[in-house]
């Protein structure tokens, strides 16, 4: 899956982002699904037979977050892991960007 063309595939971006961990001596397999977060990742959990299931919060705080909901709070719901939600400091904020989609304009229907 190519994000932009001559730029990182998701699966080299995950690659790079995964290769300190297994530099630290842990297992790492990444997986890129598609379709809604919170469906796929319940599903594969269930594949998998994970009994721990660890998700970043990027702590957005938009009106439309709290509409639509998060991924986190939805895995709550779907899977039967213990789910941990691991909140990132303000430095690791900042430099996740590059993994944040970007918001596209929303027109709402009134007013």
């Amino acid at each position: 899956m190519e994000l932009l063309p001559d730029v990182e595939t998701t699966e080299e971006k995950l690659g790079r982002l995964a290769a300190p961990l297994s530099e630290q001596g842990l297992v790492v397999s990444t997986q890129v699904l598609e379709g809604r977060p919170s469906e796929q990742i319940a599903a594969y959990v269930r594949i998998i037979g994970a009994d721990l299931v660890i998700v970043g919060s990027h702590s957005k705080r938009g009106v439309l977050d709290v509409g639509l909901g998060s991924t986190a709070a939805a895995l709550l719901r779907e899977v039967e892991a213990t789910v941990l939600m691991v909140r990132p400091t303000a430095e690791e904020q900042e430099r996740a960007q590059d993994l944040m989609i970007p918001r596209y304009p929303v027109v709402f229907p009134y007013g």
